[in-house]
């Protein structure tokens, strides 16, 4: 399976903050494109902290509604 993805280096803890910042204006930039399809979307953030206790990699999940338009008619 497929999978479209927008990554993220992992960060110090301290910089955490300062991270999900950007990524939340990368995603809002995202979402005023003309390109991006979405008609709706859900959206949330997960960190995992790693296992030395300095890093985290933050994530975005984003569920997004699209027409059926925009799939080739081969995919449904």
């Amino acid at each position: 399976m497929d999978k479209d993805e927008i990554a993220f280096n992992n960060c110090q803890i301290q910089k955490l903050r300062e991270n999900l910042d950007s990524m939340n204006k990368a995603f809002k930039k995202l979402n005023e494109l003309k390109a991006w399809f979405a008609k709706g979307w859900v959206k949330f953030t997960e960190v995992a902290k790693g296992k030395d206790g300095v890093l985290a990699h933050p994530y975005l999940h984003i569920l997004a509604m699209m027409l059926p338009s925009y799939f080739p008619r081969y995919c449904y």
